[in-house]
Formats: C-alpha cells, structure tokens, sequence
C-alpha cells in the first residue's frame, strides 16, 4: 500500500481519484511487479500476482504544521510507502521535519520518498523581454518559472537519508527549451528529462498546461509527476 499526504496537488480532482499522481504511481508499481520474470515461451513462469493499492491522505490548503499535528489521521500504521508533498504549502522547516520524523519512527518502517512540487510563476518582464512581453500581461513576460522554495528542503531530506523528487528541477529544463531537435541528448550528458517523457507531455510542459494557475496539477500534470 502507498500512501500520501499534501495538499491539492497530491489531492487532485476529487472526482477521479484514480487520476491522481498517487494512484497512478500505485498502478505502475503493480504492473512493474506483475511482469513475467525469466524463462522463455511456456517454460516462462506466470506473472505474479500482485496489487499495489494508493490511500491518499491529502487535504487542500494544508501544509507541514497541519500534519504535523495530524499525521495518523490521514496515513494507516502499516504502509509499504509513504509520498509526502509538503513544499507548496509549507509553513516552517520544523514542522516539515517533524512530519518526516513521525513516519519514519513508525513500527513498520515504510519507505519514505518526498515529492518536491512548486508555485510556477510569470517571469517578471525586463527590457530584453520587452518583445515577448508584448502579449503576455503587463510587466511579465510569457516564460513561466518554478520557484525555488523546494531547494530549502535537502537539508532535511539529506540529513533523514530521504530520498525526492523535484518537480521543478526535472521540468525547468524542458519547460524553457524552444526544442528538442536543437539540444540532442548527447549534448546534455546523462539527465534528459524528455527521455522519460512522451513526446505529448513535453509539449504539455513547454507550454506549461501541466498545471492551472501555477500550482495545481492538470492530468497531464499528475501523470507527469
């Protein structure tokens, strides 16, 4: 069982809970664990039988200083996984490291992976924007940026021995890349974003309909993240 906590970006759309990055992140670790392994034809051992479920504990609007205090009302004691998404919303960095320090002195020991997602803002326009600006509102230019609250995190993160993943960090890259023909992987070295992506997403990212009004997640989004 994988379970989350966080705000609405880890909530989602409350009508479609299994399009939630939660559920599909449940999802795929039941296919990956499903697969057949070894063998060849009819000597190929049958696939396993397995299920991995997601218990979404996220509420909106709430940050680190609420779960701090409520944590085991919305995460059961025995959980395989837990996602915590606590960056957006975030109050102080006790608090956070408090959440993190109550699931990982639970009995039974679930793993822990943090889910660093971030406001994307319009880039403030200056006078070599001026050009671009020009249809985008006033004094901002169309170039929307992450930003980079989720960097204060690693300290923590480091010290607990947790291991993230960043939004921003990830898609930044290919959210202001003009294409993908104009910087071949070769030329990026071993971290290419877009190889983990398919090709309809990195246009969702490039032209930022990941997300609604720079924080919550469209399905594109969640299935991004």
């Amino acid at each position: 069982t994988v379970g989350a906590v966080g705000g609405s970006v880890t909530l989602g759309d409350v009508r479609r809970p299994d399009l939630a990055y939660p559920a599909l992140f449940a999802a795929g670790l039941t296919e990956a664990f499903s697969l057949k392994k070894g063998g060849d034809g009819e000597s190929a051992p049958p696939a396993r039988d397995v299920s991995v479920v997601a218990a979404n504990g996220a509420m909106g609007g709430t940050g680190s200083g609420y779960f701090a205090l409520c944590i085991n009302r919305h995460l059961a004691m025995d959980l395989d996984i837990v996602l915590v998404e606590l960056n957006v919303n975030d109050g102080t960095d006790r608090s956070f490291e408090r959440v993190h320090r109550k699931i990982l002195d639970r009995d039974a020991r679930p793993a822990v992976v943090d889910v660093l997602a971030e406001y994307w803002k319009e880039k403030p326009a200056d006078a070599a924007d001026a050009a671009d600006a020009a249809d985008a509102r006033h004094g901002f230019s169309r170039e929307v940026v992450p930003g980079e609250q989720w960097r204060a995190r690693l300290e923590t993160l480091a010290h607990y021995a947790v291991p993230y993943v960043s939004q921003a960090e990830a898609l930044a890259p290919e959210v202001s890349r003009d294409s993908i023909a104009a910087f071949p992987d070769a030329a990026r070295g071993a971290f290419a974003p877009e190889a983990f992506l398919r090709a309809t997403d990195v246009a969702h990212v490039r032209n930022h309909t990941f997300n609604s009004a720079g924080v919550h997640l469209t399905t594109f989004g969640h299935e991004i993240l």
